[in-house]
């Protein structure tokens, strides 16, 4: 796809007027309007590491809300280790434990989005905002929504999780 915008060199620093100064291009005098056409090919597509750590993700939080800490096990690595939300950390036994199954309560709907990944080699760094909807759960609780930030290592059978980090992201109201 190839969007063409109308532009200025007027509305650009200095440091950007030049890239429009080439031989091949006309120069642009102050004021002046012209058509950039910026091509949505020069963008790279995701990367299959990048799909395989949001899919992933979305597997773990899963696991989280139906308390299924058998996945949680096979997403993570011995040395997993997170910051929950309240600040507190805890090694993969204790995260696990917190989800055995009889300890599952009401869970909310999650959705994840706004996904950041970092991919260098077989190690990556990922964000994402995690929203809970407690909408027909009797928890007397708003919505709300977690930033969460995830290492992962990548293992010859897949991407594991070696770490998370979460935090609790304010309401504007």
């Amino acid at each position: 796809m190839v969007s063409k915008a109308l532009v200025s060199d007027a509305d650009l620093p200095a440091s950007r007027i030049s890239i429009f100064n080439g031989p091949s291009v006309p120069h642009f005098e102050q004021g002046r309007i012209g058509i950039v056409t910026i091509s949505s090919a020069a963008s790279p597509a995701p990367s299959s590491s990048e799909e395989a750590l949001k899919q992933v993700i979305d597997e773990f939080t899963h696991a989280q809300v139906g308390f299924a800490p058998s996945v949680l096990r096979d997403l993570t690595t011995p040395e997993y280790i997170e910051v929950s939300p309240l600040g507190e950390v805890d090694p993969r036994d204790k995260m696990l434990g917190f989800y055995a199954p009889e300890n599952k309560v009401p869970a909310p709907s999650e959705t994840t989005s706004d996904f950041n990944v970092r991919v260098m080699g077989d190690t990556a760094v990922v964000i994402v905002k995690v929203t809970f909807q407690t909408k027909g759960i009797d928890t007397g609780a708003p919505a709300h929504a977690l930033r969460e930030t995830f290492l992962a290592r990548q293992t010859p059978e897949s991407w594991k999780l070696v770490s998370a980090q979460y935090t609790t992201i304010q309401s504007k109201h």
